[in-house]
């Protein structure tokens, strides 16, 4: 696994300072959405930027507020559940003339043999409006508008956004794409996609609902104390925000949670737009806890803070016994993306797809 993963943290609406956990801190960006623009960590650097024109301070990435090129090199990225191939751009011809459509047909060809072999394929970084749909913005690589796996155009809801998935084709090594360094793309395409059924991902969440890690404690002693410090004011904040009345027990059976609050999970998770499901359904995942995503995508957590709750038991456990080296590090560091990713997600997103939409389930 390469020593590069990106963490994020959210800011006002969307961007902020940089979220550092293991071998991420060489690569933790910091994305301020008040002034439009970005900046960078890490190298290369990604300074202020205004709407239009290349970002000074180095990065090849560029910008646009008409169907113009800009400049960046990188190399390509991957969704989840995708294969290298799904994953490439392709030329946009709808509008091309017939000749100049099959030689950008041609050149998407020669692109994917020239990424699939190992080798860059574009020089440049494109961030620019998406055409006809105010206040979205997609991504150019040279010419190609980047697709996902289902083949839809990658269009983002918010200008930083699209900054940060920028930066992350840019920082990509020359060759394939590399998954584990690309998680804003995987969740992108996840929310544009929508690989399962929106009923599904609803009820595999209910799941963890019943083991939540704020709900399962052990028996008394100093380990749960620390789970009652760190999870009692968690399971406080979702009875009175959330209305869920979360039950904790150190049964060995685990706790059983009232149908109430099940259902109440339930709503909640079925009023979510796209974006938002996915990201919460990565979080689940991850911290094990329906209460720690709904606490982090509603601010009450810190990407820092929610990580360090779901990594309580483990802390405890090498206090006691040591760190595995090249283990339990690289775990923390990738839990800590996976976490920290999510929370920059945005929100307010129509659930009804375009017109043309593609999902991978047709």
């Amino acid at each position: 696994m390469r020593a590069a993963l990106l963490a994020w943290r959210p800011v006002e609406a969307l961007l902020g300072s940089a979220v550092t956990c293991g071998w991420a801190r060489a690569c933790a960006v910091a994305l301020p959405s008040s002034s439009g623009g970005a900046a960078c960590g890490a190298s290369p650097p990604l300074a202020a930027a205004a709407p239009a024109g290349r970002l000074p301070g180095g990065s090849g990435i560029s910008t646009s507020a008409c169907s113009g090129s800009g400049g960046s090199s990188s190399s390509g990225g991957a969704a989840s559940g995708s294969s290298d191939e799904e994953t490439l751009p392709g030329p946009d011809v709808g509008s091309m003339p017939a000749a100049a459509a099959a030689a950008a047909a041609a050149e998407a060809r020669a692109a994917r043999a020239s990424l699939l072999s190992g080798k860059r394929f574009y020089e440049t970084v494109l961030v620019k409006p998406a055409p006809g749909q105010p206040g979205s913005w997609q991504l150019l690589l040279g010419q190609f508008p980047v697709r996902t796996p289902a083949r839809n155009l990658l269009v983002l809801p918010s200008y930083p956004l699209a900054l940060a998935l920028a930066a992350e084709w840019e920082w990509l090594p020359e060759g394939k794409p590399i998954h584990h360094t690309m998680p804003l793309m995987s969740l992108a395409a996840t929310a544009i996609d929508q690989p399962k059924p929106r009923a599904r991902v609803v009820e595999d969440l209910l799941k963890y609902a019943h083991t939540d890690a704020t709900c399962v404690r052990y028996e008394p002693g100093p380990l749960a104390r620390r789970q009652a410090a760190a999870f009692d004011p968690l399971l406080a904040w979702a009875r009175e925000e959330m209305g869920w009345e979360l039950e904790a027990s150190a049964d060995i059976a685990g706790p059983t949670q009232p149908a109430a609050t099940i259902e109440a999970v339930r709503r909640w998770l079925e009023g979510l737009d796209s974006w938002r499901l996915a990201a919460v359904e990565q979080l689940t995942a991850a911290c094990k806890s329906v209460v720690l995503a709904a606490a982090l995508l509603r601010g009450r957590l810190s990407p820092e803070a929610a990580l360090a709750a779901a990594r309580l038991e483990e802390a405890y456990q090498i206090e006691d016994w040591g760190e595995v080296e090249a283990g339990h590090d690289l775990d923390a560091a990738d839990m800590g993306t996976r976490v920290a990713a999510p929370a920059v997600m945005p929100a307010d997103r129509a659930e009804v797809p375009p017109d043309g939409h593609k999902t991978r389930n047709d």
